[in-house]
């Protein structure tokens, strides 16, 4: 098991906030896997600096390009809360 720290730009991080976003999709340029956890910096593109704000969850089921249609180099994973 891994642990990746991720920028996440303002909008999507809400939206992980409210609970309505569930999902990553990431450039495969690391090996995310089952289980890894995955800390989500909210990241202001305007300022170019961290919010301050942060969330951790656990990588559920992840599908890799070229699978389901997805280009090779994206990856796309579920969000699992940590327990």
């Amino acid at each position: 098991m891994s642990a990746h720290d991720l920028r996440t730009w303002p909008e999507p991080f809400q939206a992980m906030v409210d609970g309505i976003k569930r999902h990553e999709v990431r450039v495969a340029d690391r090996a995310f896997q089952t289980n890894d956890v995955v800390g989500l910096h909210e990241w202001d593109p305007e300022t170019g600096c961290y919010t301050g704000r942060a969330l951790w969850f656990r990588i559920g089921y992840v599908s890799r390009g070229p699978d389901w249609g997805l280009p090779k180099e994206l990856v796309v994973f579920t969000l699992v809360e940590l327990q």
